[in-house]
């Protein structure tokens, strides 16, 4: 697998001053960046389907440990941020299923879309949770809907 370049398109505006928060999201945005490098290589799809894969994955541990620490921190807008997170997965895997299936190319707009959602989350609704969580409220876990 291409390794991916140190954080090409992390910038420190998407830094929400939140170590660990920003180190997922430094290798979710390097993930990105690995699929993006197989598609312009022409490497072989197996590769850009073990990216994708991987990027599910990960990106599936990650928003769990979120919405974990949102639960920690009360915070109110869990609701409409797990949402979003299940929006992307939802779509990650209906864009893994039909890669695998050949039903649809994996193109570079589709991997800059990948970007761009990923970078307006963090800048966003992270950010949102960043600065909750550093106000340093605690406290009992939120009710799930």
């Amino acid at each position: 697998m291409p390794q991916p370049h140190p954080h090409p398109h992390w910038e420190e505006r998407l830094a929400l001053k939140n170590e660990p928060i920003d180190g997922e999201h430094q290798l979710q945005v390097d993930l990105v960046n690995a699929l993006e490098d197989v598609l312009e290589r022409g490497r072989p799809r197996e590769e850009a389907e073990d990216i994708l894969r991987q990027l599910d994955d990960f990106s599936n541990m990650h928003f769990m440990s979120e919405e974990l620490m949102m639960r920690f921190h009360s915070y109110p807008e869990l609701h409409a941020h797990a949402d979003e997170h299940r929006q992307l997965l939802e779509h990650l895997r209906t864009l893994r299923e039909q890669f695998a299936r050949d039903d649809i190319p994996l193109t570079l707009e589709t991997i800059r879309s990948l970007r761009r959602w990923l970078g307006a989350h963090i800048r966003t609704m992270d950010r949102k949770l960043a600065e909750h969580i550093n106000q340093g409220k605690v406290g009992p876990e939120a009710e799930p809907h």
